[in-house]
């Protein structure tokens, strides 16, 4: 599912190729900056992930979501799908509700703080954002 994600951001970021030529130069950039990634295995930095996040501004919001993309996102998550898998509006309302609570979450965390969170709490916080909890 997580390289279904990354090939999903992948290809909404080199099909926002506007007119701009600044905009397909750093597409093109994206592209080889991914393929670094996936063939060494390196974790990117900081930096690298903020100067590409301009190419997701306004394209990758649930409503630019393929059905196959919202439901790979509810697994991810683990948003319910309630045995059957519901129209493509009610999984965008379910995905939002839990974004939601996922904001609303950050916020406490970042108020108290992470490193007053036990090691179960992260695991609980990291495995409801998607993200590997050991």
């Amino acid at each position: 599912m997580a390289k279904f994600l990354q090939d999903t951001l992948e290809e909404t970021a080199l099909k926002a190729d506007h007119v701009n030529p600044e905009t397909h130069l750093l597409n093109q950039t994206f592209a080889e900056f991914m393929k670094k990634i996936r063939s060494k295995g390196e974790q990117p930095t900081n930096e690298e992930i903020m100067k590409f996040s301009s190419l997701f501004e306004n394209e990758l919001t649930l409503e630019n979501l393929t059905r196959q993309q919202l439901i790979a996102l509810c697994q991810i998550i683990d948003v319910s799908t309630l045995g059957n898998i519901p129209p493509n509006h009610m999984l965008r309302f379910q995905l939002r509700m839990k974004m939601r609570n996922l904001e609303a979450d950050d916020k406490v965390i970042i108020k108290e703080g992470v490193e007053n969170l036990t090691s179960e709490e992260l695991q609980i916080a990291c495995r409801e954002r998607g993200m590997r909890a050991i």
